[in-house]
């Protein structure tokens, strides 16, 4: 990686460069599936395998490492391996996880960008402008991954990683026939580094340093300054001699970037005894131990660096992807929508049966209560019968009794009426007016009357005075429950 302004240090060879300058233009076209291969690429992936995924929940990631003596897993409980990618698939499904891979650093060419703050798509936009002065290879025949690394008010330092797009298509569609679609193509190096960044085993100082990585097929040195890479060179290096030169390179290309920061240490990680021998002296060696496998690298890389994650995957993948996504959340929909509906038809169901139930327990008091009904209405035809068999109201003779009892002197009566249960209608004569309203008066206060109503009471030839009234008998009073 060189910083803004220097001449950067390719990792492809100048012929390929000049020759692909006079290839016509085209576009890439996937390698067949029969045709495609690994050959002998590290594919790496973390996974969290979960027995049952719930609808809508998101799945982990996955990352795997294909080499020569099988494929490794490692997820975020065990790690693991296993003898092909179709063992790999069973192990972890593609329904309930996401995948990661990487390609070597020996394929990537790395720079960084200083660029004016804004959002990550006006920055990657800005970036791709220059992107014909960056590549080593015509822009047809590439693809490129952006990753913001410190951000101020004023600026923002970018990585920019250049791939050939032949060969991440050809390690995409490689896992894509094995039934591993792939999300994130990363760089191993780089998340190596990130990751030995984030638990804090390399130093964050304000110091140059150097991480060197040793790889299965390359030798990756990295500079730093305060956890952020600012210079990366992948190379394969055939003996240690020749990475004792690049450690001198770049550390020289550094400090040439960046004045009157001191330097720190080299720290080496994956030397064997050999290259301890042969520089011991001069570096750090870091233990197998201290050092994330790629895999897990990986995945802490894809997990906490949501939206800043260096991505290298083509175009025509990604829409893929998308498409893929959508279809598996229009499922989900249609999955959520027919339960919705066969939830509110179980409570439909379950609401009818209730109300059925309902009526049948209504139905059965109904039945349980026809004989109390019955027998009710038997003792009510009784009763009738002993009302009308044992009257209480008065009879005419009680009334004339009564009426006798009241009558003054010289008061005769003429005439009498009898309604029963109903009024006592009297008509008499008197020698005076004053005789005749003293009866009525007597009448009126009869306990037998509730009320005494005159309808005549005329005065005749001779002085004799002519009455009319009409009692209203009181009913004695009934037996509980009587009808009236």
């Amino acid at each position: 990686m060189a910083t803004l302004g220097q001449r950067p240090i390719h990792p492809f060879p100048r012929h390929r460069h000049r020759r692909s300058r006079r290839r016509p233009t085209h576009h890439h076209r996937h390698p067949r599936p029969h045709c495609q291969r690994l050959r002998g690429a590290r594919l790496d992936a973390c996974t969290r395998r979960t027995a049952v995924r719930r609808l809508g929940q998101a799945r982990p990631w996955v990352g795997i490492v294909s080499d020569a003596t099988g494929v490794s897993l490692a997820t975020t409980e065990t790690a693991q391996h296993v003898a092909d990618l179709a063992e790999a698939r069973r192990q972890c499904p593609p329904s309930d996880h996401r995948f990661v891979t990487a390609i070597s650093g020996a394929d990537v060419w790395c720079h960084t960008l200083m660029l004016p703050s804004t959002d990550t798509t006006e920055l990657e936009q800005m970036a791709r402008l220059q992107l014909d002065d960056l590549s080593p290879l015509p822009t047809e025949e590439i693809v490129c991954g952006f990753l913001p690394l410190e951000r101020t008010e004023t600026h923002t330092r970018l990585l920019l990683a250049i791939a050939p797009k032949a060969i991440v298509n050809e390690r995409v569609a490689a896992l894509e026939t094995a039934g591993l679609p792939v999300e994130v193509v990363g760089v191993d190096a780089l998340a190596v580094f990130r990751a030995m960044v984030r638990c804090h085993r390399l130093p964050q100082e304000e110091r140059l340093h150097l991480f060197v990585w040793r790889g299965t097929d390359s030798v990756s040195v990295i500079g730093f300054l305060r956890g952020q890479p600012l210079w990366v060179r992948s190379m394969k290096v055939a003996n240690p001699d020749e990475l004792v030169g690049e450690i001198r390179q770049t550390r020289l290309a550094m400090e040439w970037a960046q004045p009157g920061v001191p330097f720190g240490e080299v720290m080496i990680a994956g030397a064997d005894e050999a290259w301890r021998g042969k520089l011991g002296a001069s570096a750090r060696f870091i233990t197998d131990g201290e050092v994330p496998t790629v895999a897990a690298a990986l995945r802490e890389e894809t997990t906490a660096e949501r939206g800043g994650t260096l991505n290298l995957l083509p175009d025509e993948w990604r829409q893929q992807r998308r498409a893929a996504r959508l279809r598996r959340r229009l499922a989900q929909g249609a999955l959520v929508v027919a339960a919705v509906y066969a939830l509110a038809l179980l409570g439909f169901g379950a609401a009818w049966v209730n109300q059925q139930q309902h009526l049948r327990e209504i139905d059965r008091q109904r039945k349980s209560l026809q004989t109390e009904y019955a027998e009710a209405r038997e003792a009510r035809q009784t009763l009738t019968a002993l009302e009308s068999r044992f009257d209480t109201k008065q009879t005419a003779l009680e009334a004339l009794r009564e009426i006798t009892l009241l009558l003054p002197e010289k008061v005769q009566l003429t005439g009498f009426g009898f309604k029963k249960g109903h009024s006592v209608t009297l008509r008499g004569e008197t020698p005076s007016a004053s005789l005749a309203s003293d009866f009525i008066g007597r009448l009126e206060r009869c306990p037998l009357f509730t009320g005494v109503k005159t309808v005549s009471m005329p005065t005749v030839q001779g002085g004799l005075t002519k009455f009319e009234v009409v009692c209203s008998l009181k009913s004695a009073a009934r037996p509980a429950g009587a009808k009236p």
